[in-house]
Order: structure tokens, then C-alpha cells, then sequence
């Protein structure tokens, strides 16, 4: 995955790398339609090609978004931009 520093997604500028794991990045980023910091799960491109694994993606969303409690990120959006699922 290029680095995606300084390029935006949808309505999101990408800040910084916050880490990486087994099936994307997360960066920091900020959402400019509502003003606010946000967090952003980026998946692998390699991951991408693979519809099971975009299908288990979209689902830890889904069920992210329902889960409400002051220790767990709010989920706000699962959508794709090119080769990039966010």
C-alpha cells in the first residue's frame, strides 16, 4: 500500500500513519464535511481482491457501528474509493 499521507478519501484528508496490522492500516484523518479528527481502517490492497475477506471487513463494521460504549471507536462509514475499501 502506497503511503497514503496527505491524500484524501471521500470526505477525509489523511494526516498520518497511526499502525498496520494483518488485513490493513488505520490513519488518522480528519472529516472535512463535519470538522472532526477521525480514525480510518484502510484495507490492503491485496485483502481488496479477495471478496471473502472484503465481505469479513465489511462485516467487523457493520458490527462496530452497532456497538455503542465509551471504549470503542464510533463507526461512521464503510465505503470504496478505486482499489481502496475504507
Amino acid at each position: 500500500m502506497n503511503n497514503l499521507v496527505g491524500q484524501t478519501l471521500g470526505n477525509y484528508r489523511i494526516e498520518s500513519l497511526l499502525g498496520k496490522g494483518g488485513m490493513g492500516a488505520v490513519y488518522r484523518g480528519y472529516d472535512t464535511n463535519l470538522r472532526r479528527s477521525v480514525a480510518i481502517k484502510v484495507m490492503l490492497p491485496g485483502i481488496f481482491d479477495r471478496r471473502d475477506l472484503r465481505e469479513r471487513f465489511q462485516q467487523e463494521g457493520v458490527a462496530a457501528a452497532r456497538l455503542n460504549h465509551p471504549g470503542i471507536v464510533k463507526v461512521y462509514a464503510a465505503e470504496s474509493q478505486g482499489d481502496l475499501f475504507y
